[in-house]
């Protein structure tokens, strides 16, 4: 290939340079000391692989990632350098070394900028299509020889070039966060020449997983173009012009770097595999097990009806007919990586049986113990659900409410033929509301034959209400007074009343609360019950509990 002059083969005096002119731009390879300059001559061609393997290995250090999954698109972006190599090259003509051969590849770059649209075939095998714009340095050089006119100037308009690729993408080691790969394909591109140029194209980079979504990369891909004019627009054999014309087509190269998204990640199926029961009965324990590629962190298993946990190797019973989805994730190879199946549960055989179903007290305080209880047969789990989010296994249990409130506890008994229930309402109150709903009497006082004065023993009978009595201010109480028929003393029961009534008061009952009610003789007395005079027995006064009627409205 030739740059500054006619065409290899052209005529000897073009050749030896008599008929070029001054180059209208300093070649790169002057003593600017650029890389060409530097490095000895036989090592130029090598200075860019060597560059991109150099930074091949330094990616392949890292921690490995896997890479995308098979059926995943991804779109990239990328610019960089390229190369031109056809009959305005440079590598030829006056001045120029003639045996420079590839000599192209490393000089007089131009940029480039692109994008691609990719689909993963399997873990090592994807197909790209590449759109590329770039500028190829010499396309446009104003001191080439036209044999046509034998004049030198101005060849081409400008030096861009556009390109279609299709390639084929192999990657060897697809589970690496650093992975080589090379490529093939085809290429389609319109230059400074008329027509489309096509040809094959090959190529190699290195990719490094930044996220499971996000990769940056380099690479080097490079294109055979034919006819040879369609690019730089010059072909010495086609235009008739005697020549040697050592190759028919040009080539164009691109080095670069960029980044490729994936909108959807992979999922990392083939880190993780996973072994399930087959159809399960309501209740029975099914094996599941899980097999990773690599060193495994933070395992769990959901297995599609609310339970989990972080075994690897573990059973599961399900507790409905029904198709769960069991699903098992750990972070395996440094991703995250997941593997999930079906189970089938069903009924196998009659359902378990449930019967005397009960709960005491059903009226209870908080914080107070419920016992719950039923005899269950055939059940293989039974599970008491307390109806305030708390639950306990067995038949036999008890529970503790934390607040007031009407609650459903249900028995629930699974097995291989399905289930059984039963309910069971439980009422909440505080422990105030349920000890005063409790007090349903209250001890009597006790009198001498034909008194009317509190005795001792009688101030602690009524002593032991007192509590009772202010613990419930809605409690209201009526002193019933009684004689023993022998006693004949005129309204000696009403006085008695009133004694009682005036130990309550003292004691800080609120007159309101309490009623007087003269009884007589008492309904059950027996004077020949005792052998002192009278019945000892009758001569009392009650006090009965009961609500506090309401007070009256306004008004009334």
């Amino acid at each position: 290939m030739t740059e500054g002059g006619p065409p290899r083969g052209g005529p000897p005096s073009c050749r030896s340079g008599g008929c070029r002119a001054p180059k209208a731009r300093r070649d790169l390879t002057d003593s600017e000391g650029t890389l060409t300059h530097v490095l000895p001559a036989m090592l130029r061609p090598l200075a860019l692989p060597y560059t991109v393997a150099a930074l091949g290995v330094l990616l392949l250090a890292a921690a490995a990632q896997a890479q995308r999954a098979p059926g995943t698109l991804h779109v990239g972006l990328r610019t960089g350098a390229t190369a031109y190599g056809g009959e305005y090259d440079g590598t030829s003509g006056a001045g120029a070394d003639d045996n420079a051969g590839a000599a192209w590849m490393y000089r007089d770059f131009g940029v480039g900028l692109g994008a691609e649209f990719g689909y993963q075939l399997t873990r090592r095998l994807s197909g790209r299509m590449d759109l590329h714009f770039g500028r190829y340095a010499n396309l446009d050089r104003a001191d080439v020889f036209n044999p046509l006119t034998g004049t030198i100037g101005q060849r081409n308009d400008g030096e861009g070039v556009a390109q279609l690729q299709a390639l084929l993408r192999f990657t060897p080691l697809p589970y690496a966060r650093a992975v080589p790969y090379v490529q093939a394909g085809g290429a389609l591109a319109f230059g400074q020449g008329d027509g489309a140029a096509y040809g094959p194209a090959l190529g190699a980079g290195v990719e490094y997983a930044v996220t499971p979504r996000v990769a940056v990369f380099v690479e080097a891909t490079g294109a055979m173009l034919f006819p040879d004019g369609a690019i730089d627009g010059f072909d010495p054999d086609g235009q008739g012009y005697e020549s040697t014309d050592r190759v028919d087509y040009d080539a164009l190269t691109q080095y670069g770097a960029g980044v490729r998204y994936t909108p959807r990640a992979a999922a990392g199926r083939a880190l993780v595999a996973v072994d399930c029961p087959g159809p399960l009965g309501i209740g029975e324990d099914g094996a599941f097990t899980a097999r990773t590629a690599g060193a495994t962190g933070s395992p769990h298993w959901d297995f599609g009806d609310g339970v989990t946990t972080g075994e690897v190797t573990t059973t599961h019973a399900y507790m409905a007919a029904g198709t769960y989805t069991a699903r098992f994730s750990a972070r395996v190879r440094n991703r995250d990586a997941s593997a999930e199946c079906p189970v089938t549960v069903e009924a196998k055989g009659p359902p378990p049986a449930v019967d005397a179903c009960a709960a005491s007290p059903l009226r209870a305080a908080a914080e107070a113990p419920v016992a719950f209880g039923a005899t269950v047969s055939g059940a293989a789990v039974v599970r008491w659900d307390f109806g305030d989010g708390h639950a306990a296994d067995g038949a036999e249990a008890a529970h503790a409410y934390a607040e007031p409130g009407t609650y459903e506890a249900t028995l629930t008994a699974t097995g291989a033929g399905g289930t059984a229930t039963c309910q069971v309402t439980v009422s909440v109150g505080t422990a105030d509301e349920v000890f005063c709903e409790a007090v349903q009497t209250l001890a009597p006082a006790h009198f001498g034959f034909g008194m009317d004065a509190l005795s001792i023993n009688a101030r602690e009978e009524l002593a032991a209400n007192v509590p009772a009595l202010k613990r419930c201010p809605a409690l209201c109480v009526r002193l019933d007074a009684f004689t023993d028929g022998t006693e004949g003393t005129p309204a000696l029961a009403q006085r008695r009343a009133e004694a009682v009534r005036d130990f309550y008061l003292r004691s800080g009952i609120a007159p309101h609360r309490i009623a007087v009610r003269d009884g007589g003789v008492a309904p059950d007395a027996n004077p020949s019950r005792d052998a002192l005079p009278g019945d000892r027995a009758a001569r009392r006064v009650e006090s009965v509990p009961m609500t506090c009627p309401a007070p009256d409205g306004p008004g009334d």
